[in-house]
């Protein structure tokens, strides 16, 4: 299983960040997030790399949009909510090109319904927050 250094080091650029790390670093391990839901950090941090994320009509800017989806309708486990990202590439994907993207669903966080989903995801949103700040990659101490 990859741990959270695993996943930062795959996700943040050594060239653009040098040795960096996100701010929402301590709170994201405090969550002790399953190997999934690793998985949707990790592709909020891809998407903070310039030119990634989107930015709605109020301004603010979005790495994830998270979609919960009924698994039996997206591919996956009947009974099962999934939540996934729905930015890919500075777009906010649907319909068929966001299924292609996500795919396969198994790399996403799933739980017994969408309550939960919406709760974990909810927790895990502002450690993400923190990210968005200006100068939101910190350097470690050393």
């Amino acid at each position: 299983m990859a741990g959270l250094s695993d996943i930062l080091s795959a996700a943040v650029d050594p060239h653009h960040y040098s040795h960096r790390l996100p701010r929402s670093l301590a709170e994201i391990n405090r969550l002790n997030l399953t190997p999934e839901e690793m998985n949707l950090y990790r592709h909020h941090l891809m998407n903070l790399r310039p030119g990634r994320w989107i930015v709605q009509p109020d301004g603010s800017t979005s790495t994830v949009i998270q979609r919960s989806e009924a698994g039996e309708d997206w591919g996956g486990i009947p009974g099962q909510a999934y939540s996934f990202p729905s930015v890919w590439g500075a777009r906010e994907l649907s319909g068929d090109a966001l299924w292609n993207a996500v795919q396969p669903l198994s790399q996403w966080p799933h739980y017994p319904d969408y309550a939960t989903a919406e709760r974990r995801y909810n927790q895990m949103h502002p450690a993400m927050e923190l990210d968005m700040m200006p100068s939101a990659l910190v350097y470690p101490r050393r």
